[in-house]
């Protein structure tokens, strides 16, 4: 089975229908075997916070997505910040024009796949970290 390397981007569109590719991502994420960084979790609910104090949520409703993020995010396989993929990360930084988080989840997906014997499928909503990614040789299915 292909592993789904999930950035943020795509994650939080498990969470809001509203999202372009909602319904498409939803069903990849959930018929493979996801894949992503640690800082996902706080980059998505640094989102939910955020919709919430814009009172773009109601509270009930953001405590209950906060509640569906943490069990979802379970599940994940995660990838530690270890000093590889700071190095990647680095090289990365400075290879393309991406913003840190980007590059820690390319990074991130680049050092998982040299550590599986199975393929990894990049998956994002973000323009300019797709074409990183596919310049980094990984299968990218895009979500935007």
């Amino acid at each position: 089975m292909v592993v789904a390397y999930v950035d943020s981007s795509v994650f939080v569109k498990l969470f809001d229908s509203r999202e372009p590719g909602a319904d498409a991502a939803r069903r990849r994420i959930r018929a493979s075997k996801p894949a992503a960084s640690v800082l996902l979790l706080p980059e998505v609910m640094s989102a939910l916070a955020r919709k919430l104090r814009l009172r773009h949520l109601r509270p009930t409703a953001a405590a209950r997505l906060r509640a569906e993020m943490e069990h979802d995010y379970s599940n994940v396989l995660k990838v530690q910040l270890t000093q590889s993929v700071l190095r990647e990360t680095t090289r990365l930084l400075f290879s393309y024009p991406l913003r840190a988080g980007d590059a820690i989840h390319l990074a991130s997906a680049v050092v998982l796949g040299r550590t599986r014997d199975e393929g990894i499928a990049f998956l994002t909503a973000d323009e300019e970290l797709a074409e990183a990614a596919t310049s980094e040789g990984l299968e990218v299915e895009r979500f935007g």
